[in-house]
């Protein structure tokens, strides 16, 4: 009976160590991943922008029109995403480019 409990506790204890081992990488990957899709985000609206301004160029004003309205998505949802994060200064940021684009 204490063999038993001895290899309960044994494995217990290793289970709770392997736990505590594999998820202290994972709030790291949590952060890459969120500041990547920030990336992301900043990248795609930027793109929207200067595909907007090919449009404008070409006089072709429907497809700038879409272009600046998926460029203050991504805008917004990169706010969003900083504000989530508890970066307010950085979204605060935001806030002059979605004026101009609005």
């Amino acid at each position: 009976m204490k063999l038993a409990l001895g290899v309960f506790v044994a494995l217990m204890v290793a289970f709770g160590t392997g736990w505590l081992w594999g998820s202290s990488g994972r709030w790291d990957a949590d952060r890459i991943i969120r500041a990547a899709q920030l990336r992301s985000d900043l990248f795609e609206a930027r793109g929207s922008v200067l595909g907007a301004r090919v449009e404008l160029y070409n006089l072709n004003f429907g497809n700038a029109s879409r272009h600046f309205e998926d460029a203050k998505g991504l805008l917004r949802r990169a706010a969003e995403r900083l504000n989530t994060a508890g970066q307010q200064e950085d979204a605060k940021r935001l806030d002059p480019a979605l004026a101009r684009l609005d």
